[in-house]
């Protein structure tokens, strides 16, 4: 389908028998998927959207059962999400990639991650985590002048580059 001139025109897609053949054994891959996803099935669930996503955009439309691969990803990533105990400096790549993923999904399945309210929390105390080490650092630098000794004009490039780090700290920060 397309719009042209504000009609919508509609082409035959010229389906073969070698492209049912291909949908078929895509769906066939589906309907095998567990329905009891675990943090195991990663693997097989990646394998099977890297395999889906290389398929044309004929095969895909003749492909039935794409929703088990999509609500298969919606479980993983319940998984993950609940898989996180506590979160630390080292969490951030894994909890922002999560969030990442979440905002990814089209929002009529956003509203079936069960527990998307933890994801958030987690993504805000993330962020709370960050603040604090950014702050951190450049009351470190602040502290630092203590130890410069006499400020001097050999000093000014120094103490700019920390005002410069201090202007950029968020109201938060």
């Amino acid at each position: 389908y397309y719009v042209q001139d504000q009609s919508l025109m509609m082409y035959p897609l010229n389906v073969t028998e070698e492209d049912w053949k291909i949908a078929e054994e895509m769906d066939a891959t589906l309907k095998q998927l567990d329905p009891n996803v675990t943090l195991e099935s990663e693997q097989v669930i990646g394998e099977i959207r890297t395999a889906y996503d290389a398929l044309s955009w004929k095969h895909k439309a003749l492909v039935q059962n794409v929703e088990i691969l999509e609500f298969a990803e919606i479980d993983l990533l319940e998984c993950k999400i609940d898989a996180i105990d506590e979160i630390t400096i080292d969490s951030k790549d894994f909890v922002f990639g999560l969030m990442e993923q979440y905002n990814s999904l089209p929002e009529r399945y956003q509203r079936y991650v069960k527990n998307a309210d933890r994801l958030k929390e987690l993504y805000l105390a993330m962020n709370e985590i960050l603040d604090k080490v950014e702050a951190d650092r450049v009351q470190k630098m602040i502290d630092a002048i203590k130890n410069m000794g006499e400020i001097t004009l050999e000093k000014e490039q120094d103490i700019r580059d920390i005002r410069a780090a201090y202007e950029v700290l968020t109201t938060m920060q």
